[in-house]
């Protein structure tokens, strides 16, 4: 399938779910929450059958974002699981496509875990309780990959891999803004700025990998 094609109907459908966020219209946003990015899974699947990293992650992602139509603390989990995965798929994808050495790779996403369990610790520790830990684990994968692509696109010359690093940086921005939603403070059209971030963030990973 024509990368055009499919970035043309994944925005087409990520401005209907946007616009029904901008509305809170809850009721019709949830029909279509999970159609953009099942748009680009499609899309990966048919373009390239065989390369399973380039896939994979968007598949976890659109389950992901089915989990998350629940409010349900055990669903948030799993959705947050799923995305998880996602983001490791692609860091093995990265990794794969990469001249960085395993070491180098292996010591920056060890220090990003570390600030990444250290910050929730402070931040979120009386919210996430026996969660934190794993959510440590997420936002640490989330600011490992960000800086992991950002290096390797210095190493290698390459602007595909600061794509990445900017999907990377604005799926933790849109995530941090999800925590403070959940567990700080709601504001009016907190969804749109996040769906919209997410969306922004969703594009530039997709981009990424399909160029390298």
């Amino acid at each position: 399938m024509n990368l055009f094609v499919i970035i043309l109907f994944y925005f087409i459908f990520c401005t209907i779910e946007l616009f029904f966020a901008y509305t809170e219209n809850e009721r019709l946003r949830k029909l279509f929450k999970c159609l953009p990015l099942f748009m680009l899974f499609l899309g990966a699947l048919i373009s390239e059958p065989n390369n399973y990293l380039l896939y994979l992650p968007f598949l976890f992602y659109v389950i992901g974002d089915a989990f998350l139509l629940s409010m349900q603390k055990k669903y948030f989990v799993y959705g947050t699981i799923c995305f998880l995965i996602g983001h490791l798929i692609t860091t093995i994808n990265v990794q794969v496509d990469s001249i960085i050495y395993l070491y180098e790779h292996l010591f920056i996403q060890f220090a990003a875990l570390i600030a990444g369990c250290v910050l929730v610790l402070i931040f979120l520790r009386k919210h996430l309780k026996k969660d934190t830990l794993s959510g440590g684990i997420y936002f640490g994968t989330l600011l490992g990959n960000s800086v992991l692509t950002f290096i390797i696109g210095y190493l290698n010359s390459n602007p595909v891999y600061y794509c990445l690093a900017l999907g990377f940086a604005l799926y933790f921005f849109s995530d941090l803004m999800v925590v403070y939603k959940r567990f700080y403070h709601r504001v009016k059209r907190d969804d749109f700025y996040i769906m919209s971030s997410y969306y922004l963030a969703v594009f530039f990973v997709f981009l990424g990998l399909f160029l390298l």
